[in-house]
Order: C-alpha cells, then structure tokens, then sequence
C-alpha cells in the first residue's frame, strides 16, 4: 500500500466540544486486531472498579442502532466508504454527547476500547481523505492517556486462528479496487477465499494499519506498551501509566502533555 500523509493530530486547534465540568478522564486503549485491547480494558475496569473507583467503558462504535443501519446499507449496497466514514462519525459524537460526555462530568474513568484513532486508520485505508477525517474529528474529546499495544502481526494472527478468525473486515476486503462494498461483501460471502489468501490480506492490510497509527496517535499523549507481555505485567504498567497521567493532568489544569514509550 502507498504511504499516506497524515498530519499528527496535535497540531489541530483545541476541541470544539466542550462537555460539564469534567472531573473525570479518559483512556484510549489502540492497536491493531488481535492485539489484546479487548482483554486490557476489561482487566483495567475490573481493577478499577474492584477498588471502588468509578469506571465506564466504550467501544469504538457506541450506537447499536447507527451499526444495523450500517450494516443494513452494506448489505442492500446503498453506502460507500465515504458515507461510511460520515456514519462512524456521527456514531462517535452521538455517544460522546450521550454516553462519554456525561460519564466524564460524573468524575468517571473512561476506558475506550479503540477510540475515534480507529476510525481514522480504518477509513484511510478505505481511501477517504485523511485531512476530512481530521476536521470530521476536530471536535473529538482528547485522552489524557492513549495506550496503544505493539504486537507483531504474525502473533496477532496466531491469537485469531484460536477465534476461527481473521474476517472479512479484519483482513480490509471491503475496500477492492472497482468493488463497491456491498459487491464485495457479497463476492466474499459466495466465493470465501481460502485460509491462505485471508491471511494474506491480514498480513498486509494489518501492517499498513501499524504504519499509520504511527502517524495518527497523538505524540503528546500515546504510550507504546508491548502487548505480548504478560497480563499481570501488562496491567501492571497500564495502572502506574494512569496514575502519572492522572497527577500531571491535575498539575498541568487540564492540558495533557504526558508521553513515554514503554
């Protein structure tokens, strides 16, 4: 795949949402699929709350009824990438406005499993533009923390076998040159390419994903963790990695300038 310029989102302007007097903070948990997010954010919401900490949890899409449409319009082949893409977003400010607004305002910990960076990355493999997506997200409420887990590709596949996986969206196969997404759903569900070929395109869709949330995560803010450690460690780290981003944010007023790579 060709590479794709994408400018960092730090240097876009402040957001335009404004929720309540936030007293809480939110985390974004990233990374490729299969790369344990999933499995993090459940540990980090079952310590949290077993220590009598407020905690709320998302997932990238937070509208059950916005996902059927979608679906619905992939199935009948009445929506394009683009449109697609206008979907995710007006999934993500609905349940920034009805769900994280309000859970941040409560004092809660929000724990998002993939955030809006998910979006970015998946609709700029599809081909929308990726400066449309940025001012579509502008507005987006920023992590005080961004975890992104680092996990070779090969291994991800490994966990996915266990799971009769990849799928047809892991692997990109809605976006084929000249193939609408509904055609190419329906190709797919009528001629299922062979285990080899879908690994094949996971290894290759799922690589050009890890080079460009590279690009997209926000520097100031993400924390590159090695999601193959174990999950005690891993949680381990995740929770001191809290704690300091929850001390500077309060120092700091609200500005999140925290980063490290560990």
């Amino acid at each position: 795949m060709e590479p794709i310029a994408v400018t960092p989102v730090d240097s876009h302007p402040a957001p335009l949402f404004q929720a309540g007097e936030q007293r809480g903070n939110l985390v974004a948990v990233e990374g490729i699929d299969g790369s344990g997010k999933s499995t993090l954010v459940a540990h980090l919401f079952d310590h949290l709350s077993g220590q009598g900490r407020p905690v709320f949890r998302v997932t990238r899409y937070m509208v059950p009824a916005l996902t059927r449409l979608w679906l619905r319009l992939v199935e009948e082949d009445l929506v394009d990438q683009y449109e697609a893409a206008a979907l995710a977003v007006a999934d993500y400010y609905t349940g920034l406005a009805n769900a994280i607004g309000p859970a941040l305002d409560a004092g809660k910990i929000v724990l998002a499993d993939r955030y809006h960076f998910s979006h970015q990355v998946h609709f700029c493999l599809r081909g929308v533009d990726p400066e449309q997506l940025q001012a579509w997200f502008a507005a987006a409420q920023p992590p005080i923390l961004t975890i992104y887990l680092e996990v070779p590709v090969g291994i991800t596949l490994d966990r996915l076998r266990l799971m009769n996986k990849p799928d047809f969206w892991e692997c990109g196969l809605d976006h084929r040159p000249g193939m609408s997404i509904g055609k190419a759903w329906r190709q797919f569900l009528e001629n299922r390419p062979s285990t080899e070929e879908l690994e094949h395109h996971f290894y290759r869709y799922q690589s050009a994903a890890k080079v460009l949330f590279q690009q997209i995560l926000p520097p100031s803010t993400t924390v590159i963790l090695d999601g193959t450690l174990p999950s005690d460690e891993l949680l381990g780290r995740c929770l001191r990695l809290l704690d300091r981003a929850e001390a500077r944010q309060e120092l700091l007023e609200g500005q999140p300038v925290f980063h490290s790579k560990a």
